[in-house]
């Protein structure tokens, strides 16, 4: 018994030491840890955006068209177009109406002036032939006036003198009916001029507005439709004033990229900083580009989202393809900051302790919490300056290790 029962025993000892190393080996997950070295660290930040033009001409309805006009004709969304090419025209009908209006006005203001002088020549000839009667009755008056008392009675004398006053009384209101007749023609004459020259005025504005009912692109680039009020762009058939737009030309040479940053990624952001941009339609070409304005707050980007972003800005460094356009949607990688050589550990690797932080370490097969002291943060990665070393074992997810803080002389000396 005693012979048989010794390696029974042995076994069955053996058999029970591995089930406890497999156990205790069990308990330590290697690949929920990982080992700290030094590396380097990119902080790289993503964004999404569009192409703009930071130079855009805008093509308004001419100064010089009165009144409303309705458009007739616009150039395509997007349309390139040349230097001199037309690209709006309008409606006609109105102004060739007024143009019609003013050119009979001025006809009838010719008629007019032309009536008024005949008038005022038929009542002056009219005065003239009074006058002359007036003068001939005086001389006559003057010539055999009865003046001899013993020939004449007293009567016949007094009857010769009133024919004498009222003949030159007769001259007299013939002369000043004439001068009447000079200033009411004179004065009627200008009241007509002034019509007639508001009528040549109506003509001339008609003309100037059918002569710029064509609008043509200054200079080449890519023509973008204006917006109305509900934010869609002009159709045939809007009616406008003079001095709205509608249109605009961005340089295509002056093309620039917009992009938005979320809020929490925005640490780090300057002017300076290096990024490199993909246009979605071209995903095989990337540009390097650099930040040339960051918007001092955050915004909301659309209405009904709480979501805020720092709007960015980045001028391309190299000259860039001509089938870039304003509009196209893009993707840029911003680089914040490269550090070489620091240790750093997965985000979800720390944990927050009131206003510390700290990881949990294995330490001669024990998992211990140590505080640590962070720094620049990456995708993923956040920059550890204090409380570890080079070659520590990390937990990756301490949440599900069961772990003992380590005593405080230690935390202080690690720190």
């Amino acid at each position: 018994m005693t012979k048989l029962g010794t390696p029974t025993v042995g076994l069955f000892l053996g058999q029970l030491l591995i089930l406890l190393l497999v156990v205790g080996c069990a308990g330590v997950d290697e690949d929920a840890t990982m080992t700290v070295s030094p590396q380097t660290l990119r902080h790289e930040v993503s964004a999404e955006g569009v192409l703009k033009a930071s130079r855009v001409t805008p093509v308004v309805v001419p100064g010089n068209v009165r009144g409303r006009v309705r458009l007739a004709w616009l150039a395509f969304e997007g349309q390139r177009v040349e230097a001199g090419e037309l690209v709006a025209q309008f409606d006609d009908s109105e102004l060739l109406e007024k143009l019609t209006e003013g050119q009979a006005d001025l006809r009838s203001s010719g008629y007019q002036v032309d009536k008024a002088i005949a008038d005022q020549a038929s009542e002056v000839a009219a005065i003239e032939v009074q006058r002359k009667v007036a003068d001939l009755e005086l001389e006559m008056a003057k010539r055999f006036q009865l003046t001899d008392k013993a020939v004449f009675s007293r009567h016949d004398i007094i009857e010769s003198e009133i024919d004498g006053e009222l003949a030159a009384a007769r001259r007299e209101q013939a002369l000043a009916d004439q001068e009447s007749s000079s200033a009411r023609a004179q004065t009627d004459l200008e009241i007509l001029d002034i019509n007639r020259g508001t009528a040549q005025r109506k003509v001339e504005r008609a003309r100037e507005g059918l002569e710029s009912l064509e609008v043509r692109s200054p200079h080449a680039g890519l023509f973008l439709r204006a917006r109305n009020w509900s934010r869609k762009p002009l159709e045939a058939g809007a009616e406008l004033w003079a001095g709205q737009p509608v249109g605009e030309i961005p340089e295509l040479s002056s093309l620039e990229v917009e992009v938005f940053v979320l809020e929490a990624d925005a640490g780090g952001l300057a002017t300076g900083k290096t990024a490199d941009v993909v246009v979605e339609a071209h995903p095989e070409k990337v540009y390097t580009a650099t930040i040339t304005r960051v918007d001092t707050i955050a915004k909301p980007r659309f209405p009904a989202s709480p979501v805020q972003y720092f709007g960015v800005t980045l001028s391309f460094d190299d000259p860039i393809d001509d089938w870039l356009k304003p509009g196209q949607r893009v993707r840029a990688s911003l680089l914040l900051a490269v550090k070489e050589a620091v240790l750093a550990v997965p985000r979800q690797a720390v944990v927050v302790d009131g206003d510390s932080y700290r990881v949990v370490c294995l330490d001669n097969g024990a998992y211990v919490a140590r505080e640590v002291q962070l720094g620049e943060t990456a995708t993923g990665l956040v920059e550890v300056t204090s409380g570890l070393e080079s070659g520590d074992v990390v937990a990756l997810d301490p949440t599900t290790i069961e772990f003992a803080t380590a005593p405080r002389p230690d935390r202080q000396a690690s720190r």
